[in-house]
Parts: C-alpha cells; structure tokens; sequence
C-alpha cells in the first residue's frame, strides 16, 4: 500500500519551567492506512488537554493536513466509520510554544477510547491490541494520555494498562495544564479485526500478544487437553450465555448433549471482570457460543483449544463478518476452528416471519434497506434454538454405549457379581451400546455411496473439500476423505461432490495445478484436472496425503522454478515432514533431476509421474495446486508457520551450506571480501568483465567470475561462499537463496523503465532473506542500446510508449536485445557502498538509493552521530573522490605514464581526505573530551540501564566511553552516580553470574563495582564487550548451559561475532569445552579479565546474562529468539546432519537408535545390559555411553539418536542436541513429590519447548537401592517432607548422592513401547 509519509525536520529550544535544551524536532504522519490515522514526534512536543492542541515548533499545519483534507486528526483505530468518530475527540496542531507546567522525560502515547469501547469486541481490537503493538516496545517507560476517558473502561482494562506503562493514565480532557513530553505517538495503529500483522508489526505477533494476556492476568493453561493422552480429566466446554438477544432458547438441552459426549459443561455469561472471566475461560478446551461481543474471550483460550461460532441466518450475509471477526483471528491464535450455521427452523424468526418471506428468501433486499434495519432484524431480534440432534449419528454410537454401561453397572444383576465380573459386564455393555447405536445409525441413515480404499474397505469416511478461487496467484483444493485419482484421464474422484455447485460459481471446469493462474502463455501447457463423483475400484492404496502439482511451462527459467514452484511447495508440504506423496503433472525430467535435493527432502517416498499412470491411487487427503503469496517470498500472513529465514535454512541444511553469516570487515579475520559476479553468454551480458573484476580486485575483493549452473549443489556451495553477489537483472540472481546472512545483492538494473521488475522480483524479496540490497540503474552510454539507437529515438525517450506495443516487443527491446557496458568509475561508488554495508558501516552517508540501514535491521555501535559528523564524514569522502576524479581527467596526468598516474591519483585521494578533514576541523564545533584515552577525540553520548528486578540475574547495559581495570575488579562509567542507583536497589556493586538468589553459587563469583574516575586507556576496542562469570555452579555441565551458555546466546548472538568476552572467574577447562560455542558467537579471543592490569576502553559493555528459565528462553522476554533458534545454532556450531528423529511406518527401514545415559558414581543403573536386551528385543538399535567432557564427539552421538533416556541429571542436558520429535525418558528416583517438581523444571518443561517428546518413569520403592538401607515404613519413604526439613544437604545426599535404582524391565517395557508409539506419529 502506498503511504503518504509527512516527515518535517527543525531544530528548537525546548523552554519549559526549568528546561533549555536543544531538541531536533521530526513528525511523520501516516494518512493512508485504512482503518487509522497516527503521528509520530520527537523533539519539543506540548500539549494542552482541555483545548485539544498539541504544540510543535516551527511546523506549517497547512502542508500537512491541507493535503489530507485534515483539520486535525482524530486518535481512535476505525476512522472511516463516522459514526464511531462522532464520540472522538480531535486533536489540532500549532506553532505556538506555551510554557510547559510539568515536564515529563518519557515518551506519551495519545489515544480516544471513545468509538465503540462501550462494547468488548471493539474494545480488544480498536484499543488493546493496536496498545500493545504500540506501547510494548517501551517496557513500561511510557505516559498514556486518554482522551475521551471512560472510567468503567479504565477500570474493566486496569490490568493491560498497567502491565503496559509504569505510569498512572493522564486523563487529558480535563489537563489545564501544559504537558512537555520528548516524543509523542498520536492514535494507535489498527492492521486487522482482533489481530496483528507481521509484515507491518514484525517485533509481535498475536502469539505474543496472547502470552502478555497470559502473564498479565495470571493464566495457568497453555495447551488444551489432549485426548487419548495420559490426563484422564473430561475436556471442559464452555458456553457463551447471552441473555437480551441472540440467546441459545435451549441452553439446558445442549448442556446435557455436552455431558453425555464426556464434557464437563460450563454455562457463563461474558462479564466485566476481566480478571476472573479469563480465569474461567483459559480453564476450557472447548468455547462455544452465537456470534456476538462475549465471542472475544477466545483471547484467553489456552493453545489448541476448540472454537465453535454458532451462525444466525442469513449465514451467506453473516459469514463473511464472522469470519473477519472471530473466524480468521482464531487461526492465527492457535485455536481450531468450527462453525455452525443453523437452519431456518433453528431460528426464532421461523416464529415471525413464513418461509418464503424476503427475511429468508432475499436477504439482500434487507441489506439494502440499511445497516441498521438489517442490524435489528437479524441481530437484536434474533435467538437460536439449536437442533441438537442436527449431528446425532455419532452423538447416538456414544450415548448408546454409555447408558448401557451405566445402566448395568446400576442393576441389580451386576451387583450379584464380583468387582472382577462386574468390570467385565460393564465392558460388554459399553461395547454392545456402541454395536446397538451404530445399527440404529445404519437403519436412520440414508445410504451414501461406497467408503474408503478399495473394493474390501467399508470403513466409513468423512469427505470434505475447501477450494481457494479467490487467490491473484493460484488456485488449490484442499480434501479430507476417500480421495481417488487416475492420472492418464486427469480425473479426481472424491464422493458426494457437485462439480457444478463450485466450479460453475467460479467460471472454471476444473482446476490447474499451476501458481501463476492470471497468465495464459504459462497456463497454455499446464494439464487441467478434472472432478467426478463416480468412485473407480482403486488399484493402490496409500496412507500418506498427496499432494499435486504441476512442473508445467516456466519452470525451464530458474526464478520461476524457485518463485512457482519450490517455495510454494516448500509452505505446503513441510508441515508434513517427509509424511506426503508429490504426484508431479507435466513431469520435466530435467526439472525433477535438477532439484532432486528438495524433493527427497520434503518427501520420503519417490514422486509419481502422474500422466502415466493408468490405475487408481487412492488418498486419505490431497492438496491439488500450491499457494503462492508473493515473487520469490513468503507471506507470514497467510504462511504463519514459515518464512523466508526458515525456508533459506532449509536450503542450507539441505545443500549442507556452511556459512550462516557473511564476512564483517573490521573484524579480527583478515580475509578479503568475496565478491561474485554473475555472467551471462546470451543476452544482458557484461561486456567488460574483466574490466569489472580489475576494478573489484583494487578494491579488496577476491573476485569469481561464473555463470548460474544447473548443478545446484556445486553452485549453492560456490554462492555461499561469497559476501557480496552482483549481476544484470535476470534468472541467475535467484541464486541469492543461497547467500550467507548479511551479504549484498547489487542487482544492475537495465534501461527501459524495468525497475519494478527488479524490486519485485529481487529488491523486495532479498530484504526478506536478511540481505542488503542496492540497485545500480545503468545510464544509456552503458547500453548496448546506445549502438542501435539515437538518443533522440522513443526508446530511450519514452519507454512508456514501447511498453505500449505489447510484452513480447518490449521484452525483445529491452531484456533481449540489450547488453550491458558498465562505467567502471561510476560503478566504483556502488562497491564502496557494499563494502561499507560489510564493515556495518552504512550510516558514512547515502546514495541515489537511499538509506539501506533504515531498510536492513542494521545495527552499529558507538555513540550517535550528530548532523554536523555525518556531514563531516561525507566532506572528507567527497574531498578525496572529487580530487581523485580530477587529476585522473587532468591534461597534467595524462602526459605521464600509467604507473605515475596510477600515483598521483593515490596522492590526490589522500589529499582530498586531509582537505576534507581540515574543513571539518574548522566548521565543527568543539564538543569536549572523548572516548578512548588521551589521544581519541570521538564524541560519544553516555548512557546506562541497569535491571535488578529480574528474579535470576542483574544486569547492566552502558553505551558511551566504558573503562575496566580487571585486577581491582572496578568499572569506569563518566557521570555516573553509584550512589543513585545502587542504594536505590540495596545493592552496591554487581556479580555477573545469572543465580543471583543462591548464596552457594554467588560465593565463587567475583564482584564487581562502579567508579567515576576515568584512568588513562591502555588498550582500545572498537567492539562492544560483555562481561559474565563463569564461577557459580559451572564445574556442572547443567549449569554450564542453563546459567552461561543459553543466556550469552541471547545477549550475544545480535552483535554476529563483533564482541569481545570478558570471562571473571576464567575455569581453563571450561572455556576448553566449550570452545566451539566461543568462537561462534565472537570473532575475538576471549579475555580473563580478572588478570588484566591495564585498562580496557570500549564503546559499549553488558555486564551480567539475563536468565529466563531453566535451559530455555522465553520468547516475551527474547522475542528475537527462541530454544529452536538455539538448537540450530547448536546444530551448525557443531556439524549435526539430522534435523528430524526417525518416523516409524514411512519408507525408512532402519531400526529406532536409543542412548541410555550411563552415570558411574550415583544415581547409577544396576541392570544396564538388561535394559539394553529388552529394548533391541523391542526394535531398538541400543547406545550406552556415559556423558563425555568432549560435546563435539558426544553431540554427534546423541544427535544420531531417537530416543535418549536417563535417570535424573546433568547428563540429561544433551537433550539439546537431540534432533526434532525425537522421545526423551526421563527416570525419576524417589521421592516423587519432591524430585517430579526439579525434573519437570530442569528437563521436562524444556524439552516441550525444543519439540521433543517427553515421558517420566517414575521408579517404585523396590526399584530403589534404598529398599536395601531402610525397611518400607521409614520416613526416607513414608515421610519424605519431614527429610527435607532437615536442610537440602540432607536431603541430597539421602536421595540424590546415595540412591541407585535397578529398573522392573517388565514395568519400564510399557514406557519403551509408548516411546516406539510416539515416532510412529
């Protein structure tokens, strides 16, 4: 969507009561967003409430709104509704400064919760969320401003508002005063109903958001119930009352119905305390109600849960709104989603109206009566009564078989029997039920064709279908049922289906399986397939779902082998992993050949050929078609699961791509840059590549000229080897796919007004794979086109008028028939740029291209820049350059030879740069002493956070000139007051070691403390540090992790290796183990600190690592990253192949691979080798192995491995290098009570989060050695509390240190067998 950016730049004098600082101002506004207007400012921002002005120097109002037809603007999310606007307050703006009465020095968010907050709906998605996407960012450090405050609103919302600013809400309507704020965000920014986009809010997502809820009002669920597990409690229903309109007229008939499926039912009206009514929700699996306001409470639902939304008629009309509204949300909640659109019959309307009145017959002709007469109609006067035997069938097998069960267990007869042959009845009754219901079912329902698989299946299957038109890429079907194929006649059968109902309504016949439906060229040579209801006897079955797509006519061009085919298949079939069959129209044996890798990648069975095919494959599902969302991308709307980070790490693990990041010039690594040029033999060519390559090579790259091959392999691998890509717009720079993080894509954009081509094929998609991007859009001279041409002729004047004459002309003239000679000198100015991207330097000024750091996410560290240095920097650069430029052109210079004119440019250059230095020594003014020492005069602006209410670790971040003298312990920070705020926190100095509460750990951790004095600087770092402990408990290889190494990952990972380790407390043997993972986060040596007598400078330091839980990372705290991220960083760290754990069924045939942690001093196994025995009896290929100090080795070893059990213990941290869905056992010695809370939190709950399976074994008192020191009715097993009263030493070496266990195989077989069930799934 295109936007109107109104961005105004002015300096002024911020002048309130006792404050003259100067204050660059800025206001950008956003007017085209369609459901809110909203201004952001920075600098001198007032604002007096009861006149609804906000003040801002030297802004011109006229330029702005005059433009957008503004007066002002109104800061409520819905501004098209005008009847929504009516109750919101608007907001003028003015030149005028009044003096400020209270100054404020965090930022103010402005916003109405006038509109329709009266109802709870429009609460969440006007308010709350468009609050959250805004606010969270701030971590509490914002002033909320309300205008048109209502306090029932306030009160009801009290909780998020909060949670959300550590400040009381100014009800600004009723301010007098003047407020002074340094920036200010007026109105919130609305994307969609009840969600929040990811393209434009990419830091949250309502993931996150519904974790804030989570948090915020204490909910305990996470996931719904899990049928068929272990839990053996009934799913919870609950169902949304309504009382005035709307209303379920058989609210107790449903309850009942609920109750006898197995629910526990809960009846509730949505209320006003927050509080408890999400307490009661968050308890459901199920929710349930009629379209309405109190639906919203799906919020607070736990994942996984159940969503039904009853429809009122007319459900055509009502449909569409509940699916905005409630539908498309819940999705992206996590929810699943049913809906249930009642009937004529179930509607209190068939009471008031016959049925062939317009109310049912012709909605629309309501409709077009109005809003609000549609509205009172189908809305305020409408209640449902629900037929509840509407889906009986299976409602009756289940009613049946429980009554009877009931009823015998109640009679008389069974009581006569033991409780052995009472069980026994109950059972036959149960079963009989169930028999009695489904010939009832049989009897009362009408017969619907043949079932399933084949000729001898009379499983009976519910088919469905879900077809997508509506897309601007594809069209795809999705089906659940008996799906039948016979490839040779492109026929789909699937039962009880009308072709005519869908097909006709979307002016198709059927459906090519093809992602680029609006081009007819592609769509000419794509085979179209066909449905029928007629179900031919199947030939072969098969127990995966299929998907179908074509390999058709641009698939022979690499982008759109990539754009049409891969990636979409990549979003559509590896929710599947491996579980799926390609049937492949249109086969290319080339194609098929050529990505060979993905294929077998995404699948585990070898793709059919269907043309070919003259038998009947049968399905139990089948995707016909691939979504796709955008040219070489993919959107996380409408892909939540997957983006392109995931798909290009995908490819890297696929083609085994070593490099994750590219080069960082300045770095302590001193190889070259690498840069690839893309050559092209037919059109577009280069015609001075060496030319190109010379210049390059001068510069500091190590070229490679190549052309795009169709080895993949070998290319990708030549690809990622290299940090800089350029080359002519055309197929070979799809191979970006394969560049490492952070490299540069310089594409050359050819004459003829083919820049959109460019920025939608690789401009825009590059940003979205973590690349940086330039264009360099060649002039004519560097046009082939220039040979054939005047420069007077319509093609290089008017390319418009080209385009005009059609496609296939303009294509010939403009990517065809034009060739390419760059202007080396010109050029040069681009590959400066890219090495600067390189050295994270793109803030020395931009180009014709603009700014890419404000596109990239970069990051660069240092004080800020003022105006005055960008401005110097870009002197001295222009100095030199112009100089350089001149002399070359000089009659002077070319009477001299090559080698002297190469000189003399040499001299001009650093000429100009001293030129360019002294003119800025001169024009900028002095700004005091600077970082480093003595000798370096850099200003930098000195800043420091610290947080001592995390309930793990305290942590300081210090940006500005940051000195440390290891051997005192002593951090040097200028301006800083100890005392404010270490008294403030009862804390005078700081131990960087992430247990902060454990007095144990805390014992061998050094202390740190903070100075204002400034020692001289013997040693300058250009990189940021951090500063961590490995003392504490880190001699435990659990510790190790969960205390250092997963939070240095979170701290560090952001910086890509430019940051220098300060180790306190420096164990040698440590730091030797863990070498790998050192290394992979910073470029630099580590430094023990505690032996360093000189001063270290550096420009920024993070003292301390912020811990979440227990050997995980909690993603409301890192949004950044999470255990997955970790993993694969592991997982590249250390060289790991397998990704993904075995799927028992698939066509793999190779046996389960177990490793039982062996342990030698306590909590030993004393029948290891009949554990071993009983798992290879069960399939089991079996590892015993004691965990080792070398995790380069050991990795390997777990990483190769299905399943991996142990009794509880720091060896069960290799969990982390378990590939995904792999089983992991944990064995709990006794005393369950006390050990089951330790295991759930060190293992148990972090192996949910890393996608593995988890299981407990919990061992009995003869499984313990103990049975041999203490008879059974001792405390140690009778009274385990009482142990613990005796402090944890006690307790530890009672059933920690002096505890073995010899497991009941027999008993621990069900759990193996449960393990073996689990990688069947």
């Amino acid at each position: 969507m295109a936007q109107r950016l109104i961005n105004f730049d002015v300096t002024s004098n911020f002048q309130g009561a006792d404050v003259t600082t100067r204050v660059k101002s800025r206001i950008v506004c956003h007017f085209t967003e369609p459901e809110s207007d909203f201004c952001e400012m920075h600098g001198d921002i007032r604002i007096l409430g009861n006149s609804s002005t906000i003040f801002i120097p030297d802004f011109r109002v006229a330029d702005m709104f005059t433009k957008n037809n503004l007066s002002g603007i109104k800061p409520y999310a819905r501004k098209t509704d005008e009847i929504a606007l009516e109750h919101v307050r608007q907001f003028s703006f003015s030149q005028e400064m009044p003096r400020c009465t209270q100054n404020h020095r965090v930022p103010a968010i402005l916003f109405s919760i006038g509109g329709y907050t009266g109802n709870y709906f429009h609460s969440f998605t006007d308010v709350v969320i468009p609050l959250y996407t805004t606010s969270r960012k701030f971590n509490g450090q914002v002033q909320f401003l309300l205008a048109d405050k209502n306090g029932s609103w306030t009160t009801k919302f009290q909780v998020v508002l909060k949670k959300l600013s550590n400040y009381e809400a100014i009800d600004i309507d009723k301010e007098d005063g003047v407020h002074c704020f340094p920036s200010m965000i007026i109105g919130l920014k609305k994307y969609k109903e009840l969600s929040i986009d990811p393209l434009t809010s990419p830091d949250y997502s309502v993931t996150n958001f519904r974790e804030f809820l989570r948090s915020s009002y204490y909910l305990k669920r996470e996931y719904a119930i899990r049928l068929g597990s272990k839990e053996k409690r009934r799913p919870r229903l609950l169902i949304i009352s309504r009382k005035r309109t709307r209303t379920l007229m058989n609210e107790h008939e449903l309850v009942t119905m609920g109750q006898n499926l197995g629910f526990d039912v809960v009846v509730a009206e949505a209320r006003s305390n927050i509080s408890e009514v999400s307490q009661l929700v968050n308890s459901c699996d199920v929710l349930m109600g009629v379209h309405g306001a109190g639906l919203t409470n799906i919020v607070f639902l736990p994942k996984n849960a159940v969503f039904i939304q009853v429809l009122p008629i007319p459900s055509g009309d009502f449909e569409r709104i509940a699916r905005t509204s409630f539908g498309d949300p819940s999705e992206t909640m996590n929810l699943r989603y049913l809906e249930y659109k009642i009937s004529e019959k179930e509607s209190s309307l068939i009471q008031k109206y016959p049925l062939d009145h317009e109310v049912f017959k012709n909605t629309h002709t309501i409709a077009e009566k109005g809003w609000f007469y549609f509205k009172s109609m189908y809305l305020e006067n409408q209640n449902v009564k629900l037929d509840v035997l509407r889906q009986a069938c299976i409602g009756c097998v289940c009613l049946r078989g429980h009554f009877l069960e009931k009823a015998m267990y109640n009679s008389i007869v069974a009581r006569s029997f033991s409780q052995h042959g009472q069980k026994k009845m109950r059972r036959g009754a149960f079963f009989g039920g169930l028999v009695l219901g489904f010939f009832i079912c049989i009897y009362s329902t009408p017969y619907q064709g043949p079932l399933a698989f084949g000729a001898d299946v009379t499983t009976p299957v519910k088919s469905r279908i879900v077809c997508n038109f509506t897309e601007p890429e594809s069209d795809f079907c999705e089906m659940h049922g008996d799906i039948r194929i016979l490839g040779s006649s492109s026929t789909i059968f699937i039962p009880h289906f009308s072709v005519a109902d869908m097909f006709t309504k979307n002016n198709s016949s059927g459906i090519k399986p093809y992602a680029r439906k609006g081009d007819e060229g592609a769509l000419e040579r794509v085979r179209q397939f066909r449905f029928s209801q007629e179900m031919h006897r199947c030939t072969q079955n098969h127990s995966v779902p299929t998907v179908l797509f074509s390999i058709g006519e641009y698939t022979g061009n690499y982008f759109h082998s990539f754009s049409d085919v891969v990636i979409p298949l990549y979003t559509t079939s590896r929710k599947f992993n491996g579980q799926v069959q390609f049937l492949l129209a249109d086969k290319k044996v080339s194609w098929t050949k050529k990505f060979r890798v993905v294929l077998m990648k995404l699948s585990n069975y070898e793709a059919i050929d269907i043309d070919k095919e003259d038998g009947v494959h049968c399905f139990p599902g089948m995707i016909i078609g691939l979504k796709k969302h955008k040219e070489l991308s993919i959107d996380p709307l409408e892909s939540p699961d997957y983006s392109m980070t995931n798909f290009r790490e995908f490819l890297r693990s696929s083609y085994y791509l070593k490099r994750e990041y590219a080069i960082r010039l300045g770095s302590k690594g001193k190889k070259r840059p690498r840069l690839l040029i893309i050559s092209r033999k037919r059109t577009r060519t280069f015609m001075n590549e060496n030319e190109i390559g010379k210049m390059a090579q001068k510069l500091g790259f190590d070229v490679v000229l190549a052309e795009a091959s169709s080895n993949i392999s070998e290319f990708s691998k030549l690809v990622n080897s290299c940090d800089v890509l350029m080359g002519v717009h055309g197929a070979g720079l799809t191979n970006i796919v394969f560049l490492p993080k952070n490299a540069v894509l310089i594409q050359v954009v050819l004459f003829g007004g083919v820049e959109w081509l460019a920025t939608t094929y690789f401009g825009d998609p590059s940003k979205n794979m973590n690349l940086r991007y330039l264009e360099y859009k060649i002039s004519e001279k560097e046009s082939s086109l220039i040979q054939k041409y005047p420069l007077d002729d319509e093609v290089f004047k008017n390319p418009q008028s080209i385009a005009e004459k059609g496609w296939p002309y303009y294509k010939s003239v403009y990517l065809d028939n034009q060739n390419v000679k760059l202007d080396v000198f010109r050029f040069k100015t681009t590959l400066l740029e890219a090495l600067q991207m390189l050295r994270g330097l793109e803030w020395l000024g931009t180009t014709d291209f603009g700014d890419p750091s404000k596109n990239m996410n970069l990051r660069y560290f240092g004080g800020s820049s003022s105006d005055a240095e960008q401005a110097c920097i870009s002197c001295v650069c222009l100095s030199s350059h112009f100089l350089e430029k001149a002399m070359d052109n000089s009659i002077v210079a070319r009477s001299f030879s090559q080698h002297w004119r190469k000189k003399m440019r040499r001299g001009a250059f650093f000429g100009g740069l001293v030129l360019g230095f002294f003119i800025c020594i001169y024009f900028t003014p002095y700004q005091g002493p600077l970082p480093f020492g003595a000798d370096v005069t850099t200003p930098v602006k000195s800043r420091i956070v610290c947080n001592f209410t995390e309930p793990e670790s305290d942590f300081c971040e210090m940006h500005g000139d940051i000195r440390i003298l290891g051997n005192s312990s002593t951090i040097f920070f200028p301006h800083f007051s100890v005392a404010d705020m270490f008294t403030k926190n009862n804390w005078p100095r700081i131990k960087p070691y992430a247990r902060k509460t454990d007095e144990g750990a805390l014992e061998r951790v050094r202390q740190f403390r903070f100075s204002q004095e400034m020692p001289r600087c013997t040693q300058n770092h250009r990189v940021p540090a951090i500063l961590f402990s490995i003392g504490g408990y880190t001699g435990n290889y659990y510790h190790s992790f969960s205390d250092v190494v997963i939070p240095l990952y979170t701290t560090s990972r952001k910086f890509n290796g430019q940051v220098q380790f300060l180790l306190a407390d420096m164990k040698v043997f440590w730091t030797a183990k863990f070498q790998v993972v050192l290394k992979k986060l910073s470029n630099y040596e580590a430094i023990d600190i505690d032996k360093e007598e000189g001063v270290h400078c550096f420009p920024s330091m993070i003292i301390g690592l912020k811990k979440y839980k227990e050997l995980s990372i909690d993603p409301l705290t890192s949004p950044d990253y999470s255990v997955t991220n970790f993993r694969e960083f592991l997982r590249s760290s250390y060289y790991l192949k397998r990704e993904y754990a075995i799927r028992l069924g698939s066509k793999e045939k190779r046996r389960p691979r177990m490793l039982i942690i062996s342990r030698t001093r306590t909590r030993k196994l004393m029948n290891e080798h009949e554990l071993v025995t009983m798992a290879q009896k069960l399939g089991f290929d079996v590892v015993l192995a004691e965990a080792s100090s070398n995790i380069s080795e050991y990795s390997q070893s777990v990483n190769s491995c299905d399943v991996l059990m142990g009794v509880h213990g720091a060896g069960l941290t290799n969990i982390v290098f378990l590939p995904n869905n792999a089983v992991f056992i944990q064995v709990l010695p006794i005393p369950f009570g006390d050990i089951e809370w330790i295991a759930r939190t060190t293992f148990g709950d972090p192996s949910k989060t890393m996608n593995l399976r988890y299981l407990e074994y919990k061992i009995s008192e003869k499984e313990s050695s103990l049975i041999q020191k203490y008879p059974l009715d001792h405390e140690v097993f009778k009274n385990p509390p009482l142990v613990a009263q005796k402090g944890w030493s006690y307790f530890k070496s009672i059933y920690l240190e002096n505890q073995n266990l010899k497991l009941d195989v027999l008993r621990f077989k069900t759990t193996l067998l449960e393990a073996l069930q689990m990688l069947s799934m």
